[in-house]
């Protein structure tokens, strides 16, 4: 992947506008996954439960910081695999000037649960995908949220 270091700590991607266009640094992730850490830990077995009942198979699950970074991603193999070939990986920014119209994004922005249809994304990995995005709520603060991606 061909990403340029910015000076606001983020990188972004040079040429294709079919992937996420911000990025932590290498550095900033490691201090947002510290600064999370226990986020991640206390979800984590939620999550994965959550994924096993749910009863279609392609399936996945992101979890980001309060800034839309992803922290967490919980999946089979061959579907991580794919997202990270698509540009996706821990530090990925799943803002809307980032990849677009997104559930994750509106749920941050809002408060409130989002969904977004296949049709409603840019990224072309993401047009197969339903997505329902939550806020993690905690003493009237946003310190995350969760997105469940099903395909149909």
């Amino acid at each position: 992947m061909n990403y340029i270091q910015l000076k606001n700590g983020y990188s972004s991607l040079e040429v294709s506008d079919d992937r996420p266009k911000l990025q932590l640094s290498d550095m900033e992730t490691q201090n947002t996954l510290k600064r999370n850490n226990h986020l991640i830990q206390s979800t984590k077995s939620f999550l994965i439960h959550v994924l096993d009942n749910i009863l279609v198979e392609d399936k996945f699950i992101i979890l980001s910081d309060e800034t839309g970074a992803i922290i967490n991603i919980i999946s089979d193999t061959p579907i991580m695999q794919h997202f990270f070939e698509c540009g996706f990986k821990l530090g990925t920014k799943m803002t809307i000037d980032s990849i677009g119209e997104n559930a994750l994004a509106r749920s941050l922005i809002s408060k409130n649960i989002n969904i977004s249809r296949p049709d409603q994304h840019k990224i072309n990995f993401l047009k197969q995908w339903t997505e329902i995005g939550t806020p993690i709520i905690v003493n009237d603060d946003i310190v995350g949220a969760i997105s469940i991606y099903i395909k149909f």
